[in-house]
């Protein structure tokens, strides 16, 4: 048994690791997209540059930029349980190639901005690495099935993560 994993946990929960989760960052210059209907009714994306006036508060294609990755979720427990529709999840890197010092500063939590996960070799082959609180995605419950889940955090571990989390977001003295 893992120290620090778990994988038996059934429904979705703060702390759970899942792979190939899309986490996205917007850039300048903004760019939307609009659905163009060609000839033969192909549709296509066209990207425009963004116009704030239009956005009102409808969702509209955004592009961005970002990578399907291992991420953690953020979102907690009782949220879950309310609210079906989003999940808040964190971009999860690899500690490696990393310079010694921001690798000690990470293990030693002085960088509030990430927050360290323990290697796991059991249970599923995971790497030493952080979580990066800077790099936080919302997605819709349908784009994070179980079936993506590969480690569940065990409580102590998702409790100092929540409290990292806290200290990052409100720069609250420890």
């Amino acid at each position: 048994m893992s120290d620090w994993y778990t994988t038996s946990k059934p429904e979705l929960s703060q702390g759970d690791i899942y792979v190939d989760v899309p986490t996205l960052y917007i850039r300048e210059p903004v760019l939307t997209a609009a659905t163009v209907t060609c000839t033969g009714h192909a549709q296509h994306l066209v990207p425009t540059q963004a116009e704030p006036e239009l956005f009102g508060t409808q969702d509209r294609i955004m592009i961005g930029h970002g990578s399907l990755a291992h991420a953690v979720v953020l979102t907690h427990d009782c949220e879950i349980d309310k609210d079906k529709k989003y999940r808040m999840l964190a971009l999860v890197r690899p500690l490696a190639g990393l310079p010694n010092e921001a690798i000690e500063e990470i293990k030693a939590h002085r960088r509030r901005r990430f927050f360290h996960l323990p290697a796991e070799t059991e249970l599923y082959p995971l790497e030493e690495s952080y979580v990066d609180f800077r790099r936080i995605t919302a997605v819709t419950d349908p784009v994070i099935p179980i079936s993506k889940r590969v480690l569940s955090m065990q409580d102590h571990l998702r409790d100092s993560m929540r409290e990292a989390f806290i200290l990052y977001v409100t720069r609250a003295v420890a």
